[in-house]
């Protein structure tokens, strides 16, 4: 299974996101509700939205590397995230 960001769903800037602490927020498209993004939801949509189509390990393996954390400690919180995320339409599936 693979999975991209909806357009528009949330805006990246370098200089603000780093003053944020990668904390962020992103717009439903479902009911234009506001979610709050933690660090880890951020480097996840930061990469989805750079590599579109990406598997959950892709998107694991990143992250990991980003936060400079083991890929097992936090596959299932990217896992949780990614389901909410498309239950909010943020995050699309694509079978391929």
């Amino acid at each position: 299974m693979k999975y991209l960001l909806n357009e528009g769903v949330v805006l990246f800037h370098p200089v603000l996101d780093k003053e944020n602490s990668y904390v962020t927020i992103v717009c439903s498209p479902n009911d234009g509700n506001f979610h709050r993004v933690n660090q880890l939801g951020y480097w996840t949509l930061k990469f989805l939205d750079e590599h579109p189509k990406s598997s959950l390990g892709q998107v694991v393996e990143n992250v990991a590397l980003k936060i400079h954390t083991p890929p097992w400690q936090i596959e299932k919180n990217i896992r949780n995230l990614i389901a909410k995320m498309m239950g909010e339409a943020v995050i699309l599936e694509k079978n391929e």
